[in-house]
């Protein structure tokens, strides 16, 4: 006999929709392109993209996983960038918000059911 999913899709869609309406501030997460040799040998960097999310920003927690992320800080106060649940972002980008600009650290590992995407940053300005 198969077993019922513990959330049901609707169930899901609501807690996303409801961690989505937290997310109070709008930022762009900034991947660069791949460096690239041109065919005269010469270096460039390919195209930089911006993808653009509703966001909520906040001090580094001081749950287990995230004190891992600020032992790598060596003393810089970290932030945690939560953004909606399919934000495509990896320790590579850069999230800017506003005038503050912000370096990730690392991306927290997804969960089943999860809502939200929760990204280890410093801040650079």
């Amino acid at each position: 006999m198969p077993v019922a999913p513990l959330i049901d899709a609707a169930t899901l869609t609501y807690l996303i929709a409801l961690d989505e309406s937290a997310m109070p501030d709008t930022c762009s997460v900034v991947t660069a392109g791949a460096p690239v040799i041109n065919d005269d040998g010469s270096g460039g960097s390919g195209a930089t993209t911006a993808r653009t999310y509703p966001c909520r920003i906040a001090p580094l927690g001081a749950s287990p996983v995230e004190q891992v992320f600020a032992s790598r800080l060596g003393g810089v106060t970290g932030f945690v960038v939560s953004l909606p649940w399919n934000a495509a972002v990896s320790e590579r980008d850069t999230i800017v918000a506003g005038t503050q600009t912000y370096q990730c650290i690392g991306v927290l590992n997804p969960t089943s059911y999860q809502t939200a995407v929760h990204v280890v940053c410093k801040r650079l300005t």
